[in-house]
């Protein structure tokens, strides 16, 4: 049964699309101005701790072996 009288339905439809690439394009538009070129996802990972890298005695050592 084809539903009658479903242009109040498209007329919605094309508004919230027009509204959904409004908000997405601004979004990129602020995220390109405030970003400084790097992706989110590069800056994630392990922070280099401070004063450990040359450390004599930092390399991992082995357990004595049973004679």
């Amino acid at each position: 049964m084809p539903a009658k009288g479903n242009g109040g339905r498209d007329a919605r439809l094309a508004a919230a699309l027009k509204e959904n690439l409004r908000r997405r394009k601004l979004q990129a538009s602020q995220k390109a101005q405030a970003g400084d070129g790097t992706p989110p996802a590069r800056n994630l990972g392990t922070a280099p701790q401070a004063g450990l890298e040359n450390k004599p005695g930092s390399e991992q050592k082995s357990a004595p072996k049973p004679r």
